[in-house]
Formats: structure tokens, sequence, C-alpha cells
């Protein structure tokens, strides 16, 4: 709530607020300084964590020196009974379980697989008119009787199988590349992340 209402004082409202607030919040966790200095940054530069966060670690840190895996130091603190470090102690110890990309893919997932599959609903009205049903797949094992039925990667196949092209192939090849990532526990980009395409 604090991150989000900080970005809606800051800047104009954008179709992806919920994503950078997601994303803020990930790194800041209980840090409403380093929340306020990463609101500030520039949208593209949330995405490469460790890079915005040594930024903001030379700007909150003054001192230069690493900050204390402690509680009494702000280094760690205990959110729903899970001990967390700042991301500040992370960086400081190499990051070595990539435990910064991990909170940063579960910002993304929570909020960028529901509006994959929303954009796949909105896909399969406009293939409506290309690929008939029903139809064969998987070597004619599976009989497809509705586009509903299919998930985005499967979606993006049958636009090559049924020679589909221009912008509806090229939107479900993308959205089917996007959901293979984070599925994978891989993070998008922000020009992937950010694209109006996915935002609606």
């Amino acid at each position: 709530i604090y991150v989000d209402q900080r970005l809606r004082s800051s800047r104009n409202l954008v179709r992806h607020q919920k994503l950078m607030v997601r994303q803020i919040a990930a790194l800041a966790l209980w840090d409403l300084d380093l929340a306020d200095h990463l609101v500030d940054q520039p949208e593209g530069d949330i995405f490469d964590a460790e890079a915005v966060l040594r930024t903001c670690r030379v700007a909150l840190r003054r001192d230069g020196e690493p900050m204390q895996a402690n509680w009494e130091a702000g280094g760690v603190d205990s959110i729903d009974g899970v001990e967390l470090s700042h991301p500040f102690v992370l960086l400081d110890q190499g990051d070595p379980g990539g435990e910064l990309r991990r909170r940063l893919w579960a910002a993304q997932a929570a909020e960028l697989l529901p509006l994959i599959e929303m954009r796949r609903r909105d896909l399969v009205q406009g293939l409506a008119r290309h690929v008939p049903c029903p139809f064969w797949i998987d070597g004619g094992k599976r009989q497809v009787r509705s586009l509903h039925e299919l998930e985005i990667g499967s979606l993006a196949y049958v636009t090559q199988t049924h020679g589909v092209r221009g912008e509806l192939r090229e939107r479900a090849e993308w959205l089917a590349r996007c959901r293979n990532t984070l599925a994978h526990l891989g993070l998008l980009g922000g020009a992937d992340a950010l694209d109006a395409r996915l935002h609606g």
C-alpha cells in the first residue's frame, strides 16, 4: 500500500502500476527509505535488481559500511514467520542463493501470469475465424473442439500449423515465450514486462 501510494503521488498512473508496486515491495521489504529511493528510479532500472540496489546502497548508506546481518541493524527481519535478509545484506554477501532474483521472479509471476491468461483468452477470440474447430493435434492423438481448451504454448503452435500470419501469430508466440520464461523461474526484462500487449 505504501509503495502504491508513493508511485501514485510521484508519477502518472500507468497500466503496469501493479507490477512496479510488486517489484519495488519485493526488493525493499520493510525498508521504507529504500522503497522511496526505488520509486524515484527509472522504471527500467527496477528490472536489474543488483544494479539498482547498488545505486540505492551508495545513496542511502553513506558510511559505506556493510549492513550487519542482524535485526538490531535492520539487516534481518521476520515476515509471516519467515526470516528474510535485507537486500543490502544479500548484496554484501554476493547473494549466493539468488534470493534477489527469486523475489523479483515471485513479484513478476504473481502479476504477469494472470495477465498472460487474460491475453490468451483475448487471442482466442481473434483466432476463431482463422482456425476452424474441431481439429487434431499431437499427431492426431487429441481432438480440439474449442480453442479455449488450449494453453498459450499450444495456441502458439496451432497458429504455426494452421498458417496464421501477422500480428495474431506474433502475439501468440510472444505470449508463449513470456509464459515459458516465467514458468521456468526466469525473469522478464523491462521491454517484455512493460509491453502494452500484456497490460491491455
